[in-house]
């Protein structure tokens, strides 16, 4: 179910492209988006700034992350922007490459003065939309459609991608622990 107020997005990506599919009440849009070589290493740049302390007093962390913030906003959003009404919700649906992406975060102008250590006067995404996440569209669309509630059970475990290799050691360790 998708209202006036909410748009779905989902990525794809491909070698030399990534694809945006938006999904509107009344309107699907598909669209080939430029892909720079440097994408991959920019989002994992992005996502790894994103954890550290120093980040928050360090001018060149300050640096690098406007900078990477810029750059996927400018690929990944920018050309869809004009399809997604101001204060409205966006859904993210993404491949694992997108997942852990955090829209909400990037950031639609390079800042003015660069030298000056300033993340709270930036233009963030959040300022102007609302972001959810979800791994599906199907997934997503049965959460939001179903009218009966789902129940749950202490003998389920569930967990999602984390693009880390030091999970998977984790993963085998809970499996043998049975």
């Amino acid at each position: 179910n998708c209202n006036e107020q909410k748009t779905i997005v989902q990525y794809f990506s491909h070698p030399k492209h990534v694809y945006a599919l938006l999904i509107k009440k009344d309107t699907v849009i598909f669209k080939q988006l430029h892909k720079p070589l440097e994408l991959d290493s920019t989002i994992v740049s992005f996502n790894n700034s994103m954890g550290h302390l120093d980040s928050l007093t360090s001018i060149s962390a300050f640096q690098k992350f406007s900078k990477n913030a810029f750059q996927l906003y400018h690929t990944l959003f920018k050309p869809i922007e004009i399809h997604i009404p101001k204060n409205t919700q966006v859904v993210i649906i993404s491949d694992s490459k997108f997942g852990g992406l955090p829209f909400e975060a990037l950031i639609r102008r390079y800042p003015s003065n660069i030298e000056r250590l300033d993340y709270k006067n930036l233009d963030y995404l959040v300022k102007d939309w609302q972001f959810e996440y979800s791994f599906a569209v199907k997934t997503y669309l049965f959460n939001h459609q179903s009218k009966t509630k789902i129940k749950t059970s202490p003998k389920i475990l569930a967990f999602a991608y984390s693009g880390d290799h030091q999970s998977l050691d984790q993963l085998s360790t809970l499996r043998d622990d049975q």
